[in-house]
């Protein structure tokens, strides 16, 4: 989700434009349905004792294995061609045979003949009978040790228990005696009494039986590490793999050994031990461990070469199940990797056992699908999903909110807000992330106050929710999309206090200090500004951050520190981009702190830098206007009459418009009167001044001589009935003198001397038009009155002066010497200083002296 702000600073007059927007914060979703797409069921990460372990004492492929020195021969029923039957050595009677009865002998050799074919049912029931009838025989301790045996391979664990236990009571001596412990201590683990078990197993670990130690070694430690007691566990296969590799319990001590590794998060040391074990000729072991090797690149988030030893771990297919888990860990992988093809391309075909293996998949392929913007495809992939046989309920809601996930990136809004009305909105599972996707939908479906419902359900009802720290992100968001400003700053703050070290945190910082602007709260986003600054110096938007603060600093009127950050911005920061900005800005905070000459000096270096485009016209209209500060005029004027040749599209203020007018019209050129005019008529302003516009038009034409169009234009002016009727009078009046029409120009000086009351610079320059065409009229002596009454009714240095000398003149050519003096007088005695000073005096002699 995208949201950006921004604000506006306004220069005085003469505005520069200057936009301060932040990066836009995203807001970050948790990955699709990553809770229903586990690695791995539960306690598949350890081996199975099924699967590696025989229930002998030494770990084999399943089939029991008799101790080397009780092996029993390939067939013990086998006679020699002398006729005598064949003991095994490791039967033979003793040396004594006399004292036992041959009765004896041959029904324990009858019940060793079945133990040695396997025939356990029939074996313990023997020996049940010998031990109870021949309690002294010499061979009854070993009928013991066999009776258990039988019973223990029976699965009749209680009554092998109570065996071994007689062996180990009634004969502590005999060469099984150890043996018979082992098996007490595996029966106990078996049941579950592993305190009980490990203390047997402790008891053998000094055997000097090489195997009986290594199965009592092997057997604690997996004792401890099933108890969580990993450091006994891991010093007790330590003990194992420090012996000879032939060890039958070397293997499956390193695969331990690695499963420590990966607890302590030691994954190097893990993939070590696995490896080694990968070698076994062991195959359900060696499936195993590349199940277990493939989860280490996983949580190393070596995904790739995860995939490959899933792949070999489901390719190796001696337990059923457990390829079925590499695979879907397999296309698990492929997806964290972001091979999102090949996801859809292993599981197409592939056929799993059971609704959850199916559910699994199926997630995994239409989640791809997401992925690649298939979104068709997903949404029909997660439609199969619900019609799975058998889906529990958790996985039922999961396919759901997945679905909702494709719904909300398609264009269909009411689509997707009609299929979620179908769902049932009460949650067994994920209900926070059903009021989230849920929320998210109503937002594009418009409906933003259920969307905020549901997302204040969300924050509140869970807040120890993954989803909590996106929800208040995005009800921030979305109180700043309905313009309810303050409340989206409280709720960005709320998220900032929750999250502080979320890693949207930063933009959440970024988007509450554009609310503070967006606020106009210049003091908090100067103090937010510089605490971000601080908290994040070496990051990206620190640069934006610090760029913008200048323009905070212009509107709290701190100039010089305004100025400062747009002076040290390109040493803190490398953008070249912004150099031009930069010196219009230092030109822009001298400006508004009122030193308008350095201002005009960093304008001129943008204007002789960066030759186009808006920066170059906000220059020109900021220089012109600190001209006009300074009251130069001309130059004021140049530069804006420049800024319209190099830009005819500008639009310029009014005010502006009006100004230049005012100014070409009082310099008297009416060539640069009639650009400014002309811009002033194209403009956006000119709806509202066609009255002013008419009439410098009019004086436009005046000025340039072309009298007959500047008329009609002087007539529109004053049909207005607006601000220039007495101007647009003076104007016509003008004209008609220039054109010798001096009947009609006497009428209009006149009407506007009678209509200029107010307005007594229109009034002078109405009396000297006047009195000047009395002067071409030759009606001197109405001319010399007028002159002489500017000077009686007003005070004006730059008028009065000539209107005074003229006056004498007019007075002269009247016959009227007298009065002559007297004007004459007035202006050496009034304006001591004015260069018509000496002429007048010099007439004054003159008219002295005659």
């Amino acid at each position: 989700m995208h949201r950006q702000f921004s604000f506006i600073i306004q220069a005085v007059f003469c505005i520069l434009f200057l936009a301060v927007s932040t990066v836009a914060a995203y807001a970050v979703e948790p990955s699709v349905q990553a809770d229903t797409l586990l690695l791995q069921k539960k306690d598949s990460s350890q081996p199975s004792t099924t699967a590696v372990e025989n229930s002998g004492v030494i770990p084999d492929t399943g089939t029991r294995i008799v101790p080397a020195h009780h092996a029993a021969p390939a067939d013990s029923a086998v006679i020699s061609g002398t006729g005598t039957r064949i003991v095994p050595a490791h039967h033979a009677a003793p040396a004594d045979s006399a004292v036992i009865s041959a009765a004896g002998n041959e029904r324990f050799d009858f019940a060793d003949g079945l133990y040695a074919r396997n025939m356990y049912s029939l074996a313990a029931a023997e020996y049940n009978e010998l031990v109870k009838n021949y309690p002294n025989h010499p061979r009854t301790p070993d009928a013991y040790f066999r009776l258990a045996e039988s019973l223990f391979f029976l699965n009749q664990t209680d009554e092998a228990l109570k065996n071994y236990r007689l062996l180990i009571e009634k004969h502590p001596a005999h060469s099984q005696a150890e043996t018979a412990k082992l098996r007490t201590g595996e029966i106990l683990y078996k049941q579950g009494l592993k305190e009980e078990a490990i203390k047997a197993f402790e008891g053998l670990k000094d055997s000097s039986v090489v195997s009986i130690a290594s199965a009592a070694s092997y057997y604690a430690a997996k004792i401890y590490f099933e108890t969580d007691r990993l450091n006994n566990a891991e010093k007790d296969f330590k003990t194992i793999e420090k012996q000879d590799e032939e060890n039958p319990f070397w293997d499956i001590a390193n695969y331990y050994l690695g499963q420590i590794a990966v607890q302590r998060q030691q994954y190097d040391q893990a993939k070590r031990h696995f490896t080694l074990v990968i070698g076994t000729e062991k195959e359900e072991l060696k499936q195993l461990a590349l199940f277990a090797i493939a989860q280490v690149f996983f949580l190393s988030k070596s995904y790739e070469d995860a995939a490959e030893n899933f792949k070999k771990a489901y390719q190796n297919d001696t337990d059923k199940n457990l390829s079925e888990e590499a695979f879907l860990n397999y296309l698990k992988s492929l997806y964290e990797a972001h091979q999102y093809t090949e996801v859809i391309k292993e599981y197409t075909g592939i056929k799993l056992t059971g609704p959850e293996k199916k559910f699994t998949a199926k997630m995994l392929a239409a989640n791809s699908h997401f992925q690649l913007k298939q979104l068709d495809q997903a949404e029909s992939l997660f439609n199969q999903i619900l019609k799975i046989p058998g889906i529990e309920l958790k996985d039922k809601e999961t396919a759901e909110l997945g679905k909702m996930e494709v719904l909300l990136n398609q264009e269909d809004a009411s689509k997707a807000l009609q299929t979620v009305q179908t769902m049932s909105a009460q949650r067994n599972f994920f209900e926070d992330r059903w009021d989230y996707l849920h929320a998210e939908i109503m937002i594009k479906a418009g409906q933003p106050k259920e969307a905020l419902k549901l997302l204040q359900n969300l924050i509140q009802k869970f807040p120890q929710s993954e989803y909590v720290a996106q929800a208040m992100l995005t009800r921030s968001f979305l109180l700043a999309d309905m313009q309810l400003y303050e409340d989206a700053r409280n709720s960005f703050d709320e998220f900032l206090r929750t999250f502080s070290n979320h890693p949207l945190t930063k933009q959440a910082f970024l988007n509450r200090i554009n609310l503070d602007i967006k606020l106009e709260d210049w003091e908090v986003a100067e103090k937010n500004s510089l605490s971000f600054l601080e908290k994040y110096p070496e990051s990206d938007e620190a640069e934006i951050i610090h760029y913008q603060l200048g323009s905070i600093y212009l509107q709290l009127k701190k100039y010089s520190d305004a100025y400062e950050v747009y002076r040290t911005h390109l040493k803190k920061f490398d953008a070249p981009e912004k150099e031009g900005e930069i010196l219009f800005f230092r030109g822009y905070t001298k400006q508004l702190d009122g030193k308008f000459a350095r201002a005009i000096h960093f304008y001129q270096r943008v204007q002789k830098g960066y030759l186009q485009g808006e920066l170059f016209q906000a220059a020109l209209k900021n220089t012109a206007y600190c001209y006009i500060q300074l009251e130069d005029f001309d130059h004021a004027a140049e530069v804006y009459l420049e800024l319209l040749g190099e830009y005819p599209e500008e639009q310029l203020s009014a005010d502006i418009y009006l100004w230049l007018c005012d100014y070409f019209q009082k310099a008297g050129d009416g060539k640069k009167l009639q650009t400014a005019v002309n811009s002033f008529a194209q403009s956006k302003a000119a709806s509202n001044h066609t009255d002013s516009i008419e009439y410098y038009l009019g004086e436009a034409g005046r000025l340039n001589q072309k009298y007959d169009e500047a008329l009609p234009h002087y007539l529109k002016s004053i049909e207005q009935n607006k601000g220039f009727i007495v101007e647009s009078l003076l104007g016509q009046a003008q004209t008609y003198s220039a054109l010798k029409k001096y009947d009609s120009a006497v009428e209009l000086f006149s009407k506007c001397i009678t209509q200029a009351y107010e307005n007594p610079m229109l009034a002078i320059q109405a009396k000297l038009g006047l009195a000047e065409v009395y002067g071409y009229q030759e009606n001197f002596l109405e001319a010399a009155k007028t002159y002489f009454a500017i000077a009686i009714l007003y005070d004006d240095d730059t008028f009065v002066p000539k209107a005074l000398y003229d006056a004498g003149q007019a007075f002269e050519k009247a016959g009227k010497p007298e009065e002559a003096l007297q004007a004459y007088h007035e202006l050496a005695e009034r304006f001591p200083k004015h260069e018509l000073n000496s002429q007048a005096r010099s007439r004054l002699n003159e008219l002295s002296a005659v």
